[in-house]
Order: C-alpha cells, then sequence, then structure tokens
C-alpha cells in the first residue's frame, strides 16, 4: 500500500488489460514520438536534425530515436523476464505504461532550462563505465544528460525495484534489479561509440574513427546509430520471442526457405565492394558496416518469412515491421527495393495469379523477380541513393565518381582535410555536383587555402545552409565583414534558416558599436524565434566592446539564465572579465565553455593568451596549436604563436608566424605591425 494505493493490484490490472499487438505497438511508437518531437523542438536549428522534411531529421526523430527507445523496451522486456519468471506478453504491458515516463522528460528539460533545451552527446564509450558515479552527483552539469534524464532514468530504477519486489518478494531480486535496469540504460548510452572503437582495438587505423559520425557507406549519423540498435533489437527480440512463441523463433532461424534471397543479396553486395573498393579502400575498416551487411541478409529473409505467414497475424505483422524498419535504416533506396519486393510478393502475385495465364509462368516469374531485387537491394546497401545511376546502365565514370566522393568524405570527417581535397577534386572532375563542390570548398579553409575555399563556396548556385555559415566564417576570419553580412542578408531574404542569420546580423552589429542596428535585428530575431539566451548574450557583446563590463556582464548573466551550456554567453562573460583584469574568473569562464564545446579554437586561443600574460608559454604554446588544429584560419593564434617566438628570440620563426597570420587575414593590422617592427629592428 502506498497512501491508500494498492500498487500490486494496479500492475495485475494492467498486466490483465487485452489489448492488440498492432494497439500496443501504436502505443508505444506513439509515446517515443511524442518524447522526440517535443524535445527536438527545443534543440538547434532545424537543418541540424530537427524538421522532418530533412533527411537528417527523418531518420533523427523516426529511426534513430525510435530504435533506440524499442531496443531498451526489449532489453527491459527480457530481463524482467528472467527476474521474474513471468512470460513476455505479461510483463510488457506494465512495462509499456512505465515506459510512458519518457515523455515528462523534455517538458522537466524546457522548464529547468527555461526554454532552450539541451544538446546532449553520447557517452565516449565502455570505459566510461568508471564514471558512472557522476550521473547521480546532482552538483554537476553533464553535457550527456539532461535534469530531466536523470529524473527519468531515477524513476526507472524506482519503478523496476517496484515491479519486481511486486512479482518476486525478494529483497536480493529488489537490490540487484536498479542496478541491472540502470546498466541496461547505460549499455545503451555508450554502444555506439564502444562499436565504432572496434576497427582501432583491432590495430585499423587507415582512419581514426574514434565515434559514430558521419563517415562509411552511410551518409548520416542517424543511419549508423539506427544500425546499432536495429541489430540489438534483432538479437534480443529473438530471446523474447523465444520465451513467447518458442515455434515461431524457431522459425525465423529456418533460413532454407529463403536460402536463394540470402545469396543473391550476398552477391549483390560483393558485386558492390568489387567496384568500389579500388576507390574506397576502407570498406572493411569501419564495424558498423558488418553490422549493415547482416541486417540486409536478414531483411530479405524476415520479408519471405512475413511473405508465409497467414496475412495480418501477429507473426506477419511483427515480421513486416521489423524488416521495413530495418530496411529504412540503412537508406531510403534500400527500403525502396525491400518495399517494392514486400508488395509485389504479398499483393501482386496473388492477384496475378488468379488473372493471367499461363499458370506455370507465375511458378517461376516472381522467384526470379524477387532474386533480382534481391540483387539490387544488396547492391544499394554500398551505393545507396547512386545505385541506378551506376548500375542501369553499368557506368564505370560514376561508379569512380561516386567511390572518389564516399572516400573524400570518410577523410573529411576524419579531419584529414589535405586528403579529402585530393578525392573531392578527382569525384568532381567526374560528376560536377554542388554537394561535393561544397565539400571541396571547406576542405580547402580547414587546410588554410581560404581564397580558394571562398571561391569554391561562392561557385555554387544556390548555396544552401551549410554552405552559407561555412562562407561568411571565412569572411569574418579574413576580416571581410561586409561581405559577410552581404551573404547572411541574402540568406535571411531567401528564407533560409532566417533566425540563424538574422543572429549573426545581430552580433556582428553589436561587435561593431551599433546599437540601433543591433535592436532592429534583434527585434526582427524575436519574430522568428530567436532564443532568449541569444538574445541577451548579444547585447553582452554590445557593452564588451564599448569596454562597459558591469552592464555586458549582467546581460551574460541573464543569457545564462536562460541557457547555463551557452558557450557564447560563457566566453563573453570572460572576455569581460578579462577587460577587468581578472584572469581567474576569465580563465574559469573559458575552461566552462570548453566543457560544453571542447573543439572551441577561440576558447584554446583565449586560454593560450591568459597563459601568455602569466608568461606561461609551454601552456600558451599548446593552447594556440590546438586552436590551429582545430581551426588553420586562427589568425591571432598564428600572431600569438608569433609572439612567443619572439619573446624566445626566435625571430624567423616569429616572421613565418606573422606572414601565415596575414595570409589568412591581410586587415589583421597587430600582426602587420608586429612583422614591421621586426623587420626593421633587423
Amino acid at each position: 500500500m502506498l497512501k491508500g494505493v494498492n500498487i500490486e493490484s494496479i500492475i495485475r490490472k494492467l498486466e490483465k488489460d487485452r489489448y492488440s499487438f498492432g494497439l500496443g505497438l501504436t502505443g508505444l511508437f506513439s509515446i517515443i514520438t511524442v518524447r522526440n518531437i517535443v524535445e527536438s523542438a527545443f534543440e538547434g536549428t532545424q537543418v541540424f536534425g530537427f524538421s522532418p522534411l530533412t533527411e537528417n531529421s527523418f531518420y533523427m526523430i523516426f529511426s534513430h530515436f525510435p530504435l533506440f527507445y524499442i531496443s531498451l523496451f526489449v532489453w527491459f522486456c527480457l530481463f524482467f523476464v528472467l527476474i521474474t519468471g513471468e512470460k513476455p506478453g505479461v510483463v510488457m504491458k506494465p512495462l509499456l505504461i512505465g515506459l510512458s515516463v519518457i515523455v515528462i522528460t523534455p517538458f522537466i528539460d524546457i522548464a529547468v532550462s527555461r526554454g532552450s533545451g539541451y544538446k546532449l552527446t553520447y557517452l565516449k564509450g565502455i570505459e566510461e563505465f568508471t564514471q558512472i558515479y557522476r550521473f547521480f552527483d546532482f552538483t554537476r552539469d553533464l553535457i550527456q544528460a539532461s535534469w530531466g534524464q536523470r529524473i527519468e532514468i531515477i524513476a526507472v530504477l524506482v519503478g523496476t525495484a517496484i515491479y519486481v519486489w511486486v512479482k518476486t518478494k525478494s529483497v536480493w531480486k529488489v537490490m540487484v534489479s536498479p542496478i541491472t535496469a540502470y546498466f541496461i540504460i547505460f549499455i545503451h548510452g555508450v554502444l555506439p561509440n564502444t562499436v565504432a572503437q572496434i576497427p582501432g582495438l583491432l590495430g585499423i587505423s587507415r582512419l581514426n574513427y574514434r565515434t559514430i559520425i558521419t563517415a562509411g557507406i552511410l551518409s548520416i549519423d542517424s543511419q549508423n546509430y539506427s544500425i546499432i540498435f536495429i541489430c540489438s533489437i534483432f538479437v534480443f527480440g529473438w530471446w523474447v520471442l523465444k520465451r513467447y512463441d518458442r515455434e515461431f523463433a524457431r522459425n525465423i532461424l529456418r533460413f532454407k526457405k529463403s536460402l536463394f534471397l540470402i545469396l543473391a543479396t550476398l552477391l549483390g553486395i560483393i558485386y558492390a565492394i568489387l567496384l568500389i573498393r579500388p576507390y574506397f579502400p576502407f570498406i572493411f575498416d569501419n564495424s558498423v558496416h558488418y553490422l549493415i551487411f547482416f541486417i540486409a541478409l536478414m531483411i530479405v529473409h524476415l520479408v519471405k518469412m512475413a511473405s508465409l505467414e497467414r496475412r495480418s497475424s501477429t507473426q506477419s505483422i511483427i515480421l513486416t515491421i521489423s524488416a521495413l524498419s530495418a530496411a529504412l535504416a540503412i537508406g531510403f533506396m534500400y527500403f525502396f527495393i525491400i518495399l517494392s519486393y514486400f508488395l509485389f510478393i504479398n499483393y501482386i502475385v496473388p492477384a496475378m495469379k488468379t488473372r493471367t495465364s499461363p499458370p506455370y509462368l507465375w511458378r517461376y516469374l516472381p522467384g526470379a523477380i524477387c532474386t533480382i531485387l534481391s540483387f539490387i537491394g544488396g547492391f544499394s546497401v554500398i551505393f545507396g541513393q547512386a545505385t541506378f545511376a551506376c548500375v542501369i546502365p553499368l557506368d564505370r565514370t560514376k561508379i569512380e565518381a561516386y567511390g572518389h566522393e564516399l572516400t573524400g568524405w570518410n577523410y573529411f570527417v576524419d579531419g584529414n582535410y589535405g586528403e579529402a581535397v585530393v578525392h573531392f577534386q578527382t569525384s568532381y572532375s567526374l560528376k560536377e555536383s554542388n554537394e561535393i563542390l561544397k565539400r571541396l570548398g571547406q576542405s580547402y579553409l580547414y587546410i588554410g587555402r581560404s581564397d580558394l575555399g571562398i571561391a569554391v563556396l561562392n561557385a555554387i548556385e544556390p548555396p544552401d545552409y551549410e554552405t552559407i555559415l561555412s562562407l561568411g566564417q571565412a569572411y569574418v576570419q579574413k576580416g571581410k565583414h561586409e561581405s559577410a553580412r552581404h551573404l547572411y542578408r541574402n540568406a535571411v531574404t531567401a528564407n533560409t534558416e532566417p533566425v540563424e542569420f538574422i543572429t549573426l546580423l545581430a552580433q556582428a552589429a553589436a561587435r561593431r558599436g551599433s546599437a540601433a542596428e543591433m535592436d532592429s535585428l534583434l527585434r526582427s530575431g524575436e519574430k522568428y524565434g530567436m532564443s532568449r539566451s541569444r538574445f541577451h548574450q548579444i547585447r553582452g557583446d554590445y557593452h564588451l566592446q564599448s569596454s562597459d563590463y558591469t552592464l555586458a556582464m549582467a546581460e551574460y548573466d541573464r543569457a545564462l539564465y536562460y541557457d547555463s551550456r551557452s558557450v557564447l554567453a560563457h566566453a563573453g562573460m570572460g572576455m569581460a572579465h578579462y577587460g577587468k583584469g581578472d584572469l581567474v574568473e576569465a580563465e574559469r569562464s573559458f575552461s566552462q565553455a570548453l566543457i560544453y564545446e571542447p573543439n572551441n579554437d577561440v576558447m584554446h586561443n583565449n586560454l593560450g593568451a591568459i597563459s601568455m600574460v602569466r608568461r606561461e608559454y609551454d601552456k600558451a604554446r599548446n593552447h594556440f596549436e590546438r586552436s590551429l588544429k582545430i581551426n588553420p584560419l586562427q589568425s591571432e593564434a598564428y600572431y600569438n604563436l608569433g609572439l612567443i617566438a619572439q619573446a624566445f628570440g626566435r625571430n624567423q620563426q616569429a616572421i613565418e608566424m606573422y606572414s601565415e597570420a596575414l595570409k589568412i587575414n591581410p586587415d589583421f593590422k597587430p600582426a602587420r605591425m608586429a612583422l614591421d617592427r621586426i623587420r626593421m629592428n633587423d
């Protein structure tokens, strides 16, 4: 009893509820979708994953996250079956209701963050197991977990203990159950990056795969996550199914009935590998690729098994949904081929058999067509949306172009931009494409060839959001602020992520000290939904450039009130403290910003500047070099390295550093003056 509520009777009632498998599945998807859409609406711009109209967003909301929670659901179901001895059909019903706790998380986060939401990252890998205690340290703000998630997970642990107690009345099982539940959640948090590290552990280092990011043969990071979680669902879901319907589980492993389709799919994959490997030699270096191949083979088997089951039966629904969800995780092209195969074998063939003759034709023709579709499906696992362009008819030039584009992209996300340039150039020479041109231009910027990068990006018509952002940042770093503003104004006029570029225009006006222009842009930004944090951070920048550090700090405080993880507000606060001569607080603010954005080149440059003031030159040099590794267009970092070299009497090295700074930004006066002084003294 709990305040007059009999929890045991509630659980018993839930277990006895009768509803169809389809209704339960719909409820599960509804819970997950509501949570994800509400959460995503308060996080980042639409371009980076939160508008269902974009491919990135679609996979994030309707594939990656649903599969993550379904995998959790399956693992918990198996755990409850094992620890309570109940059947899956019994534990699934209260578990489904219990899972609805995830819906409260985004609302808690919205309230706690005052509407700004949280951007979270996956745990680095299984080695994070030693840091589990941090999750329960509520004095810490973690970038891997929000406050809503912490409450959600604690509620799950309590609910797990209560359910196990009601079912078993065993003290030791009650003690073990929340620990196991947390371990299940933890495993799901570390699984993607742990899988990504397998090649490195095996000594494969041609590409430095450290985490699951947009690399390999899948172009979107959310697809990589989806692949891992669909494998988890297949494996652990089969164990649950074995407890639910042993004969059905055994039938799933009877591959003889779909052997020809599996072989056709495998041949398609092998043929695609043979075609792509001369241009993309990393096909066997990524652990996710093997999971993709396994899933592709399983999908055709599941669709075949579904066609043998009675249509609309529970077994058929399970097999069909599993197959189509997995096919979608691999990609739209593979999904289209598998869907065509499913519709053909289940609807077209039965209809045609009753309406056409001779009958012997329909004895062999369906098998032949399904075999061909399976082969093309296997091929599409590697070539994706380029499948028909490369194969029908076989076009070696397009295959080579696609292979070099794929290789260039893998080098790009690995940070090896020099190699990326070589492959993007080759690919573009074979097939002109704005996407290749964009990556080529970005690669030029990253290796410090800013003029060439700007020229390439300017050739893209019409420019997309990412192109405008990269080009604008390059203009700013070269001191061409008017060009950047013109670019952003055109983006706003074209309705390309207007709030993002209105914000950048307002920030530029603030840093120029143009109060009237800034206020006008901020009012416009509010109409488009500019966050309150950014609003106050920009006003803080205005007061900072005016050297009114007290007012600047007040605005940054308000920005952090609305978003405690705002890197720009922490950075601005650090600059205000630096301006007031408080190096300790300045260093603390810059370091705090780095916690939320570890690869922020500007923060490393700022921390290096503080170390220089303290005459900690080795520490300063490390920060500046780290800054340049992240962003080779940091003219300030080159200038500061020149100052360090000059302090140690290495004038030739100082000249080289000042020259590099001026190569990036010819109007960078401190570097020009330092270079003139050193040459006059020589």
